[in-house]
């Protein structure tokens, strides 16, 4: 039996039997894990409660998962413990840090079980790791038995020594995943307050392009931008997938398309459609695309009031006649009925929605004649009280809705022809301009109003598309985004190949340089347009065979794809063909 007379004295002993070897690898992994100019006092156990008899732990409370060992009603408990009590902190949230430390804990939590297999919640639950108040404890640990003589069993005192030895690996894994904790935190900061300037910039602007070589995050840092122009308020956060959360109202608001070389105005502001049913003749009908709906939509939520009651009275007539109830329409003495477009068919004459909303809303339509649709706009106002249009009116500028149009690739697609007359509409923001295509309800008119923002990516390696014209170019803001060492930003779930990621760099850039050409790269080639991007080096945290699929199968194979393409020489050629011989 293992016997003592004062728990002091007991914790004493622990300390001696723990051994030299153990408190030097406790104390440098402290120092360096927080960063210290010195190592930490050289007893471990040194903060007691007031009278020595009941609690004992290491002095921590700044970042650090804690040990603890407690002797209380004939029991001593040790383990790991999270303290969110204030006066074990140097500073004015201890929760917050508690909290790092419970997200940390829960990240690691499969191999802290594995390492330590026999531990359980002591005080405390797993439901508080992360969510943890002021004056709150959590001690992750075991237990054992004192007797009425301060006795304990030899075997379990030695299972005790065992188990605070092996903890150290736990401790020093969980303090490691705060510290990336805490970096990421801090690097994201950085990047919302890069989103915030490119928003103000977009305020101005109102389109912006994010260019770059691949890999650089272009276009998860439009989503991201978007994310702020639908919801300022809304914090950006990602999924335990990797998948960003969005606001209320982000998928309404919020359109992504990507341009590739065939693309055409007709594909993005306004086209003509085809259909045909029961092998009628066909029917060709304008339509707004990505860019026309947008806008349309985005200048309709700066309205209110007003009237527009025609798809009402449209729908009950269309039933009316559906149904028997309606035969005759207005003046004409021809029965009606709907033929498979939804149109009203006067014998062989027809009054489509389209025309017949276009005379109710302007008075005048394009056709030579506008017989039917006169008929029976009287009939919707004699028989269905069709109200009057009355233009709407524009509501209070704060409570305008933003709508996003991001454009991957947009180098990928003749800019000039895709945009057409445009080009002006993105400069004059709220005058309308004349389409080649003409709608029902709008006319050949396209109005971009000021809470459509533009946001396109542009990967500044491809030289086989075209690039943007003067004119475009002045319509748009740029930013450059770079490769860049992202390996405080990743958080406790991803790791990053940095060794990797500095290795591929210096074949494009000097190291130590603030992107002066390599001696590997070509002359035509700036390093900034060309040097891969960092998101080629992430991987799932721990999972090595995740990094050698990527090194492999993605980013040896576009080296060499550079390569052929002549952006290395002859000496580039060969230290990529020379990376990662057996990845």
């Amino acid at each position: 039996m293992i016997k003592f007379e004062k728990f002091k004295h007991l914790i004493e002993k622990i300390e001696k039997d723990l051994g030299q070897e153990f408190k030097a690898t406790y104390r440098s992994s402290s120092k360096e894990l927080a960063g210290l100019n010195r190592l930490p006092n050289s007893t471990i156990f040194s903060e007691f409660d007031k009278d020595e008899s009941e609690w004992v732990y290491n002095h921590g409370g700044k970042k650090e998962i804690q040990y603890h060992i407690y002797l209380r009603d004939g029991q001593i408990g040790y383990g790991l413990g999270i303290n969110s009590q204030r006066g074990s902190f140097n500073n004015d949230d201890p929760a917050k840090i508690a909290n790092e430390i419970g997200q940390a804990f829960v990240a690691v939590e499969p191999s802290i079980k594995k390492n330590l297999p026999h531990y359980s919640y002591l005080i405390g639950n797993r439901e508080q790791l992360g969510k943890m108040g002021e004056e709150e404890f959590i001690l992750f640990g075991n237990t054992v038995t004192v007797n009425d003589n301060h006795e304990i069993d030899e075997s379990e005192y030695q299972q005790m020594i065992e188990d605070l030895d092996s903890q150290l690996l736990s401790y020093i894994e969980i303090f490691k995943t705060v510290n990336k904790i805490q970096d990421a935190k801090r690097v994201f900061k950085i990047r919302l307050d890069m989103i915030e300037r490119i928003n103000e910039l977009l305020e101005y602007k109102k389109q912006l392009i994010l260019q770059g070589p691949p890999g650089t995050g272009k276009t998860r840092l439009a989503k991201e931008i978007a994310v702020k122009l639908v919801d300022q308020d809304f914090d950006i956060e990602y999924n335990d997938r990797g998948k960003l959360i969005k606001p209320d109202g982000f998928d309404e608001q919020v359109k992504i398309i990507q341009f590739h070389p065939s693309y055409t105005y007709e594909d993005f502001v306004r086209g003509i459609s085809v259909s045909t049913e029961n092998s009628e003749s066909p029917v060709y009908k304008t339509e707004n695309r990505h860019l026309g709906k947008l806008a349309k939509t985005a200048l309709q939520s700066q309205k209110s009031g007003g009237t527009d009651d025609f798809e009402r009275a449209w729908t009950a007539l269309i039933e009316d006649i559906t149904s028997g109830k309606v035969i005759k329409v207005g003046t004409s003495n021809v029965d009606v009925k709907i033929n498979t477009q939804g149109s009203i068919k006067f014998g062989s004459p027809v009054a489509t929605y389209e025309t017949t909303y276009q005379l109710y809303k302007f008075g005048e339509t394009d056709l030579k004649y506008e017989t039917y649709q006169k008929i029976t706009l009287k009939f919707l106002e004699k028989k269905y009280n069709l109200k009057k249009y009355v233009e709407s009116t524009h509501v209070e500028t704060d409570k305008v809705k933003n709508y996003v149009l991001i454009i991957d690739e947009i180098n990928r697609a003749n800019l000039s022809s895709v945009l057409g007359e445009l080009i002006y509409a993105l400069e004059y923001r709220g005058e309308p301009v004349e389409s080649i295509y003409s709608t029902f309800d709008e006319k050949n008119k396209i109005i971009i109003p000021d809470n459509v923002f533009i946001i396109g990516t542009m990967n500044t390696a491809d030289r086989s598309v075209g690039h943007i014209d003067y004119a475009i170019r002045r319509r748009f803001a740029f930013k450059s985004i770079l490769p860049e060492d992202i390996s405080d930003s990743l958080g406790d779930k991803f790791d990053f190949a940095r060794e990797e990621f500095e290795e591929v760099k210096k074949l494009f850039a000097k190291e130590g340089t603030n992107w002066e050409r390599s001696d590997y790269l070509s002359s035509d080639f700036d390093p900034k347009d060309v040097c891969i991007g960092h998101s080629y080096f992430i991987y799932k945290q721990g999972v090595e065979k995740e990094k050698e699929m990527r090194l492999k199968y993605e980013v040896k194979p576009i080296l060499q794809e550079y390569a052929r393409d002549g952006v290395f020489n002859e000496r580039g050629i060969e230290a990529v063909n020379n990376l990662w011989p057996d990845a």
